[in-house]
């Protein structure tokens, strides 16, 4: 059972339907108990809160009238035993304090509020918007004349406004002004001489472009405040008022630097629903697979799926890994780590530490395969100094740093080659290869295109045919052992050479200038050194070197 106190007074079942509770009498009593549901309230109190200054000739006999007919309500909605106990001189409301909205919004609003003061902003957009969207309108408001609901109303109403507050502050700091520019522009005009939110409006519409609107904002406020209070403006208020003058607001650049796909997201539903809590609680996660899978394109939709600031930094281009760092601070917006400043950190490492140590962030490095011992390197270095970094990383291979989880990327799953046609086009490979196809080519049909009825008539669904005599295949001669040992290919490579290019072939490239080799280029990076796998090579047929190696493809 739930009861509602921020808004209209009811009483909610277990599957969330309302139930009557009774007159005004009754539904004040609920509140008052509500309120401080688990803990007995005195009598007196009770008295009190509900008649005030001019209770009845018999204020106990009719305060206990009403706890029975409140008793009667609460069995007739939910058929448990008694909710409403008597304890000591008064009564108890016997319900987990979760169960009353206004209670559940003090704690849900505290723990956003504390959020916001360790900067943990994407926690506390979560926790503040699950706590605003408890209220269903004003603060008990059907019982608003009881002599209690005044003084209550007005201290719901005034944590409600603070949670909106922390919830805008919070929506600033992760680059989403157009979020809270709305809601602000409504409170300040309902509340004008709430200074903090007026400030808060001015930095959203800074953010927004709207530099001409903010800076009348102050002056409406500055005004306001000399009229009819006779104070200047707070110093929260002046400091935003000179931040928008100096150019200086934080909140002015979208701290969500993520590249918009080009493409339709397809078959990864269950692979996203897996990684987005992973990405969450974990310091480093990394996905690993053969290229074309997909590791990009699911490590985008993890990341816009994080409240917070998020960087999406390309290691494809780079030459070298140390060079890492000043691409990560050139995705930041930073400037060239490589100029000194006067008494700062002489190397771009750490520099890039002191930009990232109080900074929550999720960094998203894409393609580290062939930089990996230098990105693994400066990952390490970093998720050790900055406590607020998170890293999600996609490689054909593991980072191998502490911590690390690994999230491997499967192909994309067919359907079984004699399962039905609609089945086979449904699959998620097909449904990708079609979609790709199609934005190729505008003659190529995706698969929503396709129906039975415009498949050949040999590929159309239908109910199984039974099956015809077996086809007898034409008789084969058979082979012989010594004709196989003649047509065996001989290679010239000694056996210890052999296996040397055999190591060389299922080794990880983590040393390797760039991202597909042929075989030849791939011994350059064996064990040994170069000379080994190369004078193997070079004694052995080329038959027998691309047979090692996997037929001179990449990747294998």
């Amino acid at each position: 059972m739930e009861f509602g106190i921020v808004g209209p007074i009811e009483a909610r079942r277990a599957d969330g339907s309302p139930f009557p509770i009774g007159g005004p009498q009754v539904r004040a009593l609920l509140a008052a108990l509500a309120l401080d549901a688990g803990r007995v309230v005195g009598r007196k109190r009770l008295i009190d809160e509900l008649y005030g200054e001019q209770p009845p000739g018999d204020a106990g006999h009719a305060l206990q009238s009403q706890v029975s007919r409140l008793r009667r309500a609460l069995r007739n909605g939910v058929g448990e035993g008694e909710l409403v106990q008597s304890g000591g001189a008064g009564y108890r409301l016997a319900v987990d304090p979760e169960a009353v909205d206004a209670l559940r919004f003090g704690r849900l609003a505290a723990r956003g509020r504390k959020a916001v003061q360790d900067k943990d902003f994407g926690a506390a957009m979560t926790l503040l918007e699950e706590a605003l969207g408890l209220w269903r309108g004003p603060a008990l408001a059907d019982v608003r004349d009881a002599p209690f609901a005044q003084g209550r109303a007005a201290r719901l109403t005034e944590a409600r406004l603070a949670a909106e507050e922390d919830r805008a502050e919070a929506a600033l700091a992760v680059g989403e002004p157009l979020a809270v520019v709305g809601y602000l522009s409504e409170l300040v005009a309902a509340q004008p001489l709430r200074e903090r939110a007026r400030a808060l409006l001015m930095r959203g519409l800074y953010a927004a472009g709207r530099q001409a609107e903010a800076l009348e904002s102050f002056e409406q406020g500055r005004r306001l405040l000399a009229d009819e209070l006779g104070a200047d403006p707070s110093a929260e208020l002046m400091d935003a008022h000179l931040a928008i003058l100096r150019a200086d607001v934080g909140a002015a650049v979208s701290n969500r630097r993520l590249p918009t796909p080009l493409t339709s997201f397809v078959g990864r539903d269950a692979e996203l629903a897996r990684l987005a809590p992973l990405v969450a609680r974990a310091r480093l996660v990394t996905l690993t697979g053969p290229g074309g899978t997909g590791k990009t394109r699911l490590a985008l939709a993890a990341g816009s799926r994080v409240r917070g600031e998020v960087c999406f930094v390309e290691m494809a281009p780079l030459v070298d890994g140390v060079q890492a760092a000043q691409a990560i601070a050139n995705a930041l917006g930073g400037r060239d780590l490589s100029a000194r400043a006067a008494g700062g950190p002489r190397d771009t490492e750490s520099r890039l530490v002191v930009m990232l140590v109080d900074r929550p962030l999720l960094l998203i490095l894409d393609n580290c395969e062939h930089v990996v011992l230098d990105v693994a390197r400066l990952a390490h270095r970093l998720l050790v100094a900055c406590p607020g970094l998170r890293i999600l990383a996609t490689s054909r291979e593991a980072l191998r740093v502490t911590g690390e989880m690994l999230f491997p990327v499967p192909q994309l799953p067919t359907a079984p080659t004699d399962s039905a046609l609609a089945d086979q086009l449904a699959a998620p490979a097909v449904r990708l290869f079609a979609e790709r196809a199609a934005a190729v080519s505008l003659r190529t049909r995706a698969p929503s295109a396709w129906s039975p009825a415009s498949a050949p008539a040999s590929t159309r669904p239908g109910p199984a045919r039974a099956p015809g005599p077996p086809r007898r295949r034409p008789r084969q001669p058979p082979i012989r052992p010594a004709l196989v040992r003649r047509r065996r290919p001989r290679s010239r490579c000694p056996p210890d050479r052999r296996a040397s290019l055999v190591l060389v072939a299922h080794r990880p490239l983590r040393r390797r200038p760039g991202r597909r080799q042929s075989p030849a280029t791939r011994t350059e990076f064996g064990p040994g050194g170069s000379h080994v796998p190369r004078r193997a090579a070079g004694r052995s047929r080329r038959r027998a070197v691309r047979g090692v190696c996997g037929g001179g493809r990449a990747g294998t």
